[in-house]
C-alpha cells in the first residue's frame, strides 16, 4: 500500500469534482504509465490496441463501457495525450512510509482537524463511482488549504521525527510498518522524507495549486 501526492491546478480540480470519471482517468493514466511505456519499448503498443478494439466488438453490451474506458486510457498512454496531460506532472511519492511519517508528525492513526494531520491523510473524497481504486477514493485539498498546510509544515523540526516513533504505541494503533521501529537505522531517512514533503507543499502553495492524494 503506497501513497502519492500530485499537484493540479484549481481549474483541473473543479473539473474533476464535477466529473469524477475524468479524475480517475487522469489518475489511472499515471498508474498505468510505466507498464505502457514498457510495452511501447517492446514495440507492442499498436498490436495490443488493435487486439483490444477487436475484442471490444465481441463483448456483451454490459461489459463494453468499462472496456472502452480501459482502451481510452491505454490509447492516451500511447501518444494520444492532451497537451495538459503531456505537461510535466508534479508528484511526491511517500511510498510505503506514508503512515509512519503521518504518525511521527501527529502520533495518531487517522487524520484530525489539525493542519499537520491534513498534510498526508486529509482532504475530501472524489467519488470512485466505478471502483477502480483498491484502497479508497482519491482525496483532494484546495489551493487555499494547501497554503495553510504549507505554512504549518514550516514549523516542524524534521530532525526530531525519528524520536517520535514509539513501537509499542504504534503497534497498538496499527500503524503500517510499526514492526520495523525496533531498528533505528530503518528510519534515519525520515527527516529527509519529510523535507521532501515540505518542499513539495511549499512549491504547490507558491504556484497556487491544489493537491490530489491517492493511495494504491
Amino acid at each position: 500500500m503506497e501513497l502519492k501526492l500530485e499537484q493540479i491546478t484549481p481549474l483541473q480540480l473543479d473539473r474533476f469534482i464535477e466529473s469524477p470519471e475524468e479524475a480517475y482517468e487522469w489518475v489511472m493514466d499515471d498508474l498505468l504509465g510505466p507498464y505502457t511505456e514498457i510495452l511501447a519499448n517492446l514495440g507492442e503498443t499498436e498490436r495490443i490496441v488493435a487486439q483490444m478494439e477487436q475484442t471490444l466488438k465481441t463483448l456483451p453490451a454490459i461489459m463494453q463501457k468499462e472496456a472502452e474506458r480501459s482502451l481510452l486510457m491505454m490509447k492516451k498512454q500511447f501518444g494520444a495525450l492532451s497537451d495538459e496531460t503531456k505537461a510535466e506532472r508534479k508528484r511526491y511519492p511517500l511510498y510505503k512510509e506514508w503512515h509512519v511519517l503521518h504518525y511521527a508528525l501527529n502520533g495518531e492513526t487517522e487524520a484530525s482537524d489539525t493542519l499537520i494531520s491534513q498534510a498526508i491523510l486529509g482532504g475530501r473524497e472524489i467519488p470512485d463511482v466505478n471502483g477502480v481504486m483498491g484502497y479508497g477514493p482519491v482525496r483532494y485539498l484546495r489551493a487555499e488549504e494547501v497554503k495553510k498546510i504549507a505554512q504549518a509544515l514550516e514549523l516542524v523540526e524534521s530532525a526530531l521525527l525519528p524520536s517520535k516513533l514509539d513501537q509499542e504505541d504504534a503497534e497498538k494503533k496499527n500503524i503500517y510498518l510499526a514492526h520495523t521501529f525496533d531498528d533505528p537505522a530503518e528510519w534515519e531517512h525520515l527527516p529527509e522524507l519529510f523535507e521532501g514533503l515540505r518542499t513539495f507543499y511549499r512549491d504547490a502553495a507558491e504556484r497556487g495549486n491544489a493537491l490530489l492524494i491517492q493511495m494504491y
